[in-house]
């Protein structure tokens, strides 16, 4: 892959974990420790594995309490799915992943219960080293906007709220387009866009009470001066239908704009192409089960097969029982 013309290393690999041991070797040489880079390399993922136990401990600190603390990361310190992952030797994206995601979640829930910016800020910068290290941090790009709709739905938004998230989310997308193999395009990709369109929900959340006063009094002024056109639009059955014809009109305009001006409709198919496209064989096949026989390359690598019951016993074991109990 390298010869005989090299590779581009910054746009085919991500970069938090070179930067990582980079940064802890030259921190090493600056207290004096004559080390060599190969030996740091070698150590690296078992101190991140350390590192990372470490925080789950505040973490549950965070959640509950001390004893809460030391018992997840106990069960961290023990499971093979972070053991495997954290070996002396196995230099890879996880170890570095790992111990962002744990302190973006830790700083995040920090933040949520003392309105904290400072936290919030560390949170997205977590959450920025999660993304510049490992692919998995769609993960927590999914679970942040999950954890604001389960909010807002069992109505317990608050100012703090947004804050939080809107910090968070913007920070940590922002540096991923600062990643030269993610690119500028990672702000509207599949990855990022549900992240997106959750903040703009919370801001439009924030910002109706504030617009109810002026609603009400078109509404008043709607009633003084035309009384039927009001009857209308309360009418929830006039609303669908409203609502309905608008949507039927926007698509006609699309459509015919689609079909006068080829341009258009190359940019809209291209922009909406991207974004499917986006979306990994991996997950597409949680959805069509079908997908895998379909792709040759997802059926026939095995880090894309379904994964047996016993392995996620093997990688997870007391915590297959613990976690829905703790749900």
């Amino acid at each position: 892959m390298w010869y005989p013309y090299g590779l581009d290393m910054s746009r085919s690999y991500l970069p938090g974990v070179p930067f990582t041991a980079a940064t802890l070797f030259f921190l090493l040489k600056a207290i004096g420790l004559n080390v060599d880079i190969h030996m740091v390399c070698y150590f690296l993922p078992a101190l991140m594995g350390a590192s990372s136990c470490i925080v789950m401990f505040f973490l549950g600190r965070e959640v509950l309490d001390d004893k809460a603390g030391l018992i997840s990361s106990f069960l961290l310190s023990f499971s093979p799915g972070a053991i495997e992952r954290t070996i002396a030797g196995l230099v890879d994206n996880e170890c570095v992943g790992l111990f962002f995601f744990l302190l973006s979640l830790l700083f995040f829930i920090r933040s949520l219960k003392r309105a904290s910016i400072p936290s919030a800020i560390m949170a997205g910068l977590a959450l920025g080293g999660f993304i510049a290290s490992w692919g998995a941090a769609i993960y927590l790009l999914y679970v942040y906007p999950l954890t604001i709709i389960l909010l807002l739905l069992t109505r317990r938004y608050s100012v703090n709220l947004l804050m939080t998230y809107s910090i968070t989310i913007l920070i940590g997308v922002f540096i991923g387009t600062r990643v030269p193999q993610l690119g500028s395009d990672y702000m509207v990709s599949a990855k990022s866009v549900p992240a997106i369109l959750v903040l703009l929900i919370l801001i439009i959340w924030e910002a109706y009470p504030r617009a109810k006063p002026i609603i009400s009094h078109l509404s008043e002024t709607l009633e003084a001066k035309a009384p039927k056109l009001l009857v209308l639009a309360r009418s929830r059955r006039n609303v669908t239908i409203m609502v309905a014809v608008l949507v039927i009109a926007f698509l006609t305009v699309i459509a015919a704009m689609s079909s006068l001006s080829p341009f258009f409709s190359l940019a809209l198919s291209s922009s909406i192409n991207s974004v499917i496209a986006d979306i990994s064989g991996r997950y597409l096949s949680v959805i069509n089960p079908f997908y895998r026989k379909e792709e040759i390359i997802v059926a026939s690598v095995a880090e894309h097969a379904t994964t047996s019951w016993s392995m996620f016993f093997y990688d997870l074991h007391a915590m297959v029982v613990l976690f829905p109990v703790g749900m």
